[in-house]
């Protein structure tokens, strides 16, 4: 039994369909994330600001590094589906950068220190060593850029995806859940979607 319905574009609130309609502009589509939530208008506009706004300075690459890290240390196969097409498609990233950035890793160096921060901040929770500080910044993060690293991807936006359709294919699922059928990103059969 759905406990929330997802809603097809057209369907969601009137003052949240032009945030909504930027994502078909940017993505193609809207992420069943994003219709689910835009059924609150306040919790679309603060979540798809935080995407837009958090950790410009790291870019794009980087960012989308970060979630895929996060996804997978969340165990959350949607964002770990939706973030790997992104990586992909997006910013040009490797399969073979996605898998280590799973873990906490990346083939650029920079992007490397980085994960490996935000990796032992969210193992740790937030519990890090002196010496973490010090490699990050030896890898060139300036302190906005270390803060923008732990503020960015690992945010409140978490549990809300837990609660959307997860249905990642076989080779991008988190390695912490359980297979599922290939994700639904689009819309296309709101009704039958739940939550």
């Amino acid at each position: 039994m759905a406990r929330i319905a997802i809603p097809a574009v057209q369907e969601a609130p009137a003052k949240s369909q032009p945030i909504l309609e930027n994502y078909v502009k940017v993505l193609g589509l809207v992420p069943n994330f994003f219709a689910l939530i835009s059924q609150s208008l306040d919790a679309l506009k603060a979540i798809a600001d935080m995407h837009a706004t958090l950790g410009k300075s790291l870019g794009h690459k980087t960012r989308e590094r970060l979630h895929i890290m996060t996804a997978e240390g969340n165990g959350c196969s949607y964002c770990l589906t939706a973030h790997t097409y992104l990586g992909g498609k997006l910013n040009g990233l490797t399969r073979e950068d996605m898998e280590l950035n799973r873990e906490g890793h990346s083939t650029d160096p920079q992007a490397d220190a980085a994960l490996q921060f935000a990796y032992k901040v969210a193992k740790s929770r937030g519990h890090i060593e002196d010496a973490d500080f010090a490699a990050v910044r030896a890898a060139g993060f300036t302190d906005a850029q270390i803060i923008d690293i732990v503020a960015g991807p690992p945010s409140a936006s978490s549990p809300i995806c837990s609660t959307t359709p997860s249905r990642p294919t076989s080779t991008l699922r988190s390695r912490n859940s359980t297979p599922r059928r290939p994700p639904d990103l689009r819309m296309n059969q709101p009704a039958k979607s739940r939550v």
